[in-house]
């Protein structure tokens, strides 16, 4: 695939992944952890990009603690000014608008695809087609395009978009309704309706477009943050409330559409997904050395230097390092998080 002079890339790596405590914390966080084959999301992510977006048209927004950490892993595939620093974290709707405001005063307006870097895509193929799809239709329309996937299942930790009619793969159309984390019996219904999409949090947006309906329906954020880039005074950024971009714009704007692809997404932002994923075509998953036999359902990530045994041992979660260790049934694997 070509890439595209006016076309921008965005990857939103600035979370915590609490919910992947403790393999994931604030200072080692999901979308850095090499556990894809040598990998990070992030590398990932950013890969998938390089597929129709220049180089020097790739920008990835962190905090600064993160920036100090892991920018040379970064620097491998982007420049070390497309590396965005949020002051603190403030939700997605004021680092985006930030990031956008940042890239039009830098290149001028385009066209920018957002996206978190803690997301698995398995067909790269399928999902660059879709992409130069949603771009092709954006040359001559001014939308908010998202991206929905298939709901094979209830899930009950996903947003879900109406659409106003059933979507062919490819198909662009209208929304009618956005439903976050409904009910597994309301999600069984969205199922069986087939009207209903998975919302994978990747969307495009023309620069000044998108500003102008983030201007429109968050105006004290915007302006706001055009003080905060005038002035460089984290103060200003302080004041900002924290806001989602799906909650105060996208749910709010007149001009969203969205795209049915088909590409093996998977949400890896929980124990619950990443055990979903890493036992496919296993029933376990080791990292690290020692002994393991006669298990079944085990999750271990073995990242310290000692010997591990792990012998007839069923559905357990473990995690040990330097400093930690963790032996967990998975039937608590929910309640981890950061506070223990």
């Amino acid at each position: 695939m070509n890439r595209i002079e006016n076309v921008y890339g965005l990857i939103l790596a600035g979370g915590c992944g609490s919910r992947l405590w403790p393999l994931s914390t604030e200072k080692y966080s999901k979308q850095f952890l090499k556990v894809f084959n040598g990998r990070s999301l992030l590398e990932l992510a950013i890969k998938r990009i390089q597929a129709y977006v220049k180089k020097e048209h790739i920008f990835v927004i962190m905090t600064e603690e993160q920036k100090k950490s892991y920018s040379h892993e970064v620097l491998k595939f982007i420049d070390m000014s497309n590396i965005l620093v949020e002051p603190e974290r403030k939700n997605t709707l004021n680092c985006i608008c930030y990031a956008m405001q940042i890239i039009l005063q830098k290149y001028g307006d385009g066209i920018v695809m957002i996206t978190p870097s803690d997301a698995f895509i398995e067909d790269e193929l399928k999902f660059s087609m879709v992409s130069q799809n949603v771009l092709n239709y954006m040359e001559n329309n001014d939308k908010i395009m998202l991206i929905g996937v298939d709901t094979i299942y209830n899930e009950t930790d996903y947003g879900y978009i109406e659409c106003n009619k059933l979507l062919e793969e490819g198909e662009i159309g209208a929304v009618k309704e956005f439903i976050e984390k409904p009910s597994a019996i309301e999600a069984q219904k969205y199922v069986e309706k087939g009207k209903y999409l998975w919302n994978v949090g990747i969307f495009f947006v023309g620069i000044s477009f998108g500003l102008s309906e983030i201007k429109k329906y968050a105006p004290i954020n915007y302006n706001l943050i055009c003080r905060y880039i005038k002035y460089n005074d984290k103060r200003i950024y302080e004041k900002l409330v924290p806001v989602s971009i799906d909650y105060g714009l996208i749910e709010k704007s007149e001009y969203v559409e969205v795209i049915r692809g088909e590409f093996g997404w998977q949400d890896l932002g929980s124990w619950k997904r990443f055990e979903g994923f890493f036992l496919r075509d296993d029933s376990n998953y080791y990292v690290g050395d020692g002994l393991f036999k006669m298990n079944d359902n085990i999750i271990a990530f073995i990242y310290d230097k000692k010997e591990v045994f792990l012998l007839g041992l069923e559905d357990i979660l473990i995690f040990s390092d330097d400093n930690r260790l963790l032996v967990c049934n998975k039937k608590y694997i929910k309640d981890l998080n950061f506070s223990h």
